[in-house]
């Protein structure tokens, strides 16, 4: 029974190493495969989930050193999507507001509202 007790523990112990094993592999396929930005940040949130699951479950000697590796990684791959946006011009660092095409439709109408009222 203590065999049983002790092997449990050590599985128990152990267990982050297959969150991290899932997680990072979650992290690679996300940056290795996809270019679409939904899914890749929807893998990359699903990757760090998983290591930090693992993190949960990792002595605490070294949590630490392990968050602070886990941040500095999201953080440059967040700034690298920021930079990429900026250079190619997308609307999503800079919006932009349509003009309506027809003004003449505009003016119509509230002249419209004018002679009503």
């Amino acid at each position: 029974m203590l065999r049983a007790h002790r092997l449990f523990q050590y599985i128990v112990l152990m267990s982050y190493i297959l969150f991290w094993m899932l997680g990072f592999g979650t992290l690679w396929v996300g940056l290795k495969l996809f270019d679409d930005e939904v899914i890749l940040i929807a893998t990359l949130l699903v990757g760090s989930g998983l290591v930090l699951t693992g993190l949960f479950s990792l002595p605490a000697k070294l949590q630490f050193v392990v968050e602070v590796a886990l941040i500095a990684s999201l953080f440059h791959i967040c700034i690298e999507c920021i930079e990429h946006r900026a250079i190619a011009g997308s609307s999503a660092v800079r919006p932009t507001f349509k003009q309506p095409s027809n003004r003449t439709t505009m003016t119509s109408t509230l002249n419209h509202f004018n002679q009503v009222s």
